[in-house]
């Protein structure tokens, strides 16, 4: 069966609410899982989207901000009576503090650099600086027929727009309306409006647009970002909620 499950584990930003955690993904195929970012309870969740951890490929982590790591230990610790060990994916530059932060629990783990076409599962991946830390990358996934892309955390980047152009699904940093760009700096340089972002499916052609990593600082509705990723992008879009599941 060729079919493609994206779960997500959570859509929130660093500053959680009570309706959404730190954002992470899970994808799966018939060959196993891959997780996309870990933070907090990744077992639980898991579990929650019927998910057995043993199937874990790989865990990706994109950059080294807490709120996209500091559920790895967690996650390596409950493994461990089962001898399952997925390979940890993230860029080079993260590598020394990725080790620290195990060791400090005293967890060891097979550490992979993210490089251009590597194959886990029956997954080929590839990655693009994206624009948020010096290290941060988004991922691009190759399964089934289907691209995939996951930006993580990021500012507009119009030099991987190319990269996203023609996408099943773009899954895509979106903080916040454009409306509070002067309440936060980040907007827009370092993080991704829903106005931006509009513009950014429309440039790039996806075929679905999901928004992502929603801040809980501000008061917003999903139908303001909607409304505004609308003004620039007439495509399908789909504003996921914590636990949501989709096929492809």
């Amino acid at each position: 069966m060729n079919r493609t499950d994206i779960f997500f584990l959570g859509t929130g930003a660093a500053e959680p609410d009570a309706g959404r955690d730190n954002t992470a993904v899970a994808l799966r195929s018939s060959a196993g899982a891959v997780l996309l970012d870990c933070p907090g309870s990744p077992m639980h969740k898991l579990a929650r989207m019927n998910i057995p951890p043993e199937t874990l490929g790989c865990v990706y982590i994109s950059h080294g901000h807490p709120d996209h790591i500091y559920g790895l230990p967690s996650l390596l610790h409950s493994l461990e009576p089962s001898g399952s060990s997925p390979e940890i994916i993230l860029p080079e530059g993260l590598l020394p503090m990725a080790r620290k932060l195990l060791e400090l629990f005293g967890l060891e783990a097979d550490f992979i650099p993210a490089s251009t076409g590597m194959r886990i599962l029956d997954m080929k991946m590839d990655f693009f600086k994206t624009r948020h830390t010096a290290d941060s990358h988004g991922i691009i996934i190759n399964v089934n027929g289907k691209k995939i892309v996951f930006t993580s955390d990021t500012g507009p980047i119009p030099e991987a727009y190319s990269v996203f152009r023609g996408a099943e699904m773009l899954i895509h940093d979106c903080l916040a309306p454009s409306r509070f760009s002067a309440e936060c700096e980040a907007l827009d340089k370092t993080h991704t409006s829903s106005l931006a972002l509009g513009k950014i499916a429309a440039e790039a052609s996806v075929k679905k647009l999901i928004p992502a990593h929603f801040s809980g600082r501000f008061d917003f509705s999903t139908e303001e970002i909607k409304t505004e990723i609308r003004r620039n992008f007439s495509g399908k879009v789909l504003i996921p909620q914590d636990l949501t599941a989709l096929s492809l």
